[in-house]
């Protein structure tokens, strides 16, 4: 496990409003082809938190399939599911 190389007096607490999760799919303008199949889009997961007026994005990568990892869309949407139910209202430092 990685250390954080900031004080603990560099971080910031902030509280966590709301978690909200997008299951979307986007079709590529051209296909690709390899071994494991065609694929003509992708399906991932988008991830909102609000906190204190902000707005922050992150992307969930995992594929429909579980090509390279165990995870996928479905096991994430599960996971992330659970955590948003449960993190409203924790504070966390970043």
């Amino acid at each position: 496990m990685q250390r954080c190389q900031f004080s603990a007096a560099d971080h910031i607490r902030m509280k966590i409003d709301r978690i909200e999760l997008s299951l979307l799919e986007l079709p590529y303008v051209h296909y690709f082809e390899t071994s494991f199949g065609r694929e003509e889009s992708r399906t991932f997961i988008l991830v909102r938190v609000y906190s204190e007026g902000l707005c922050g994005y992150g992307e969930v990568v995992a594929d429909r399939s579980p090509y390279y990892s165990y995870e996928t869309t479905s096991t994430a949407w599960m996971t992330g599911d659970a955590v948003t139910e449960t993190a409203q209202g924790v504070c966390v430092y970043c």
